[in-house]
Formats: C-alpha cells, sequence, structure tokens
C-alpha cells in the first residue's frame, strides 16, 4: 500500500513540478514577447521622430537660407542628438543611424541629388529596421514646398 501511495504521490508531485516549469517558461514567454513589443513601440517612436526631423529640416531649408531660423544651434543641435540617441538606442541597423547623421551633419544642400539620395536610403532603412517591405514609389521625392500669400 505504501508502495502505491508513494506512485502517486511521486506523479502528483511530477505533475505539479511540470505544470510549475510550464507557467514558468510561459511566463517568460510572456515577459519576452512583452519587452519585444516595448522595444518595436519604441523604436518606431525614434524612426518616426528622426523622419519629422528631417523633413522639417528640408522643409525649413527650402524656404530660408537658415534651416529652422527660430531656433537656436543649441535648441537643433539638441534635438538632433536626441533623434540620433533614440536610434542608437533602438535600433539594430547601424547604417540607418549613420544615414542620419550623415543627413545633418554633411553639410551639403538639402536640394542637392546625393542629399535627396539620402534621405530617400534613410526612409528606406526605416522601413526595413521596422520589418516593413521595401515599397517603390512612382515619384519618390514628396518634396514639397508650399508657399501662399492668402494665409489670414
Amino acid at each position: 500500500m505504501n508502495i502505491a501511495l508513494s506512485g502517486i504521490a511521486g506523479a502528483v508531485l511530477a505533475l505539479i513540478g511540470n505544470n510549475l516549469l510550464f507557467n514558468k517558461r510561459s511566463k517568460n514567454y510572456d515577459l519576452k514577447l512583452e519587452k519585444e513589443l516595448a522595444v518595436y513601440k519604441y523604436k518606431t517612436e525614434a524612426i518616426l521622430e528622426a523622419i519629422e526631423f528631417l523633413e522639417n529640416y528640408i522643409a525649413s531649408s527650402q524656404i530660408e537660407k537658415t534651416p529652422f531660423k527660430e531656433m537656436t544651434v543649441n535648441e537643433l543641435t539638441i534635438q538632433a542628438r536626441s533623434c540620433m540617441d533614440k536610434l542608437v538606442v533602438y535600433c539594430d541597423n547601424a547604417e540607418l543611424v549613420e544615414t542620419f547623421d550623415s543627413i545633418i551633419l554633411k553639410g551639403e544642400t538639402v536640394k542637392s541629388k546625393e542629399y535627396i539620395e539620402r534621405f530617400k536610403n534613410f526612409r528606406t532603412l526605416c522601413r526595413k529596421e521596422l520589418g516593413l517591405k521595401n515599397v517603390k514609389f512612382q515619384k519618390d521625392e514628396f518634396y514639397w514646398c508650399i508657399s501662399t500669400s492668402n494665409i489670414k
């Protein structure tokens, strides 16, 4: 009788142990998935912030001789570095970060063909970093400069 009870007790303990192990693995998987989702969210925010910064920089440069003339050099530097730091922390592709850096620091006119190509490449790298497929638009320039004297 004692042998039967010890066998049953052993089976029950094994089931409990397996259940605890499964729950631990499941919990670890949930934590890993939660972390991956959070990183992807922050990565997306960093990329969108960098694209918005570059778009504003380009638009400002097309209209004014000095980009962001309403901002001090210090403010502009802080904003650019903030974008860069977030890209460095959350993005895995070093080329994406280096391309952002070259767009800001190259010192050439935003209307140059090389500048526009680097920006287009940056957008492509951003899509790739986010796991999105590469999309080729017929007109891939997307550089609009709207000015009007009818604003009231």
